[in-house]
């Protein structure tokens, strides 16, 4: 089975997804049976971003910031300086 899917962040400002595309690109995984083989994929992180869906280069202390990682999960992180 495959799943696709994309990130969608927004407020009350702007909109952002990830792929920019998200209406005609997604990511996808592949040979999934069940959801035991979706939860158990090996993670990695493939981005770091700030709310508004920006790359982030630096780490930014006193800062939300997004990891992105290639199971589809998302972790919202604050390093306190």
């Amino acid at each position: 089975g495959k799943i696709k899917y994309y990130f969608r962040a927004h407020n009350n400002d702007a909109l952002r997804t990830l792929p920019e595309r998200a209406e005609y690109e997604f990511f996808e995984l592949t040979n999934v049976t069940n959801i035991k083989d979706f939860v158990t994929n090996s993670k990695k992180l493939i981005k770091i971003a700030d709310l508004l869906g920006r790359d982030v280069e630096k780490i930014k202390f006193n800062t939300y910031l997004l990891y992105i990682y290639s199971d589809g999960s998302v972790e919202k992180k604050i390093i306190v300086k």
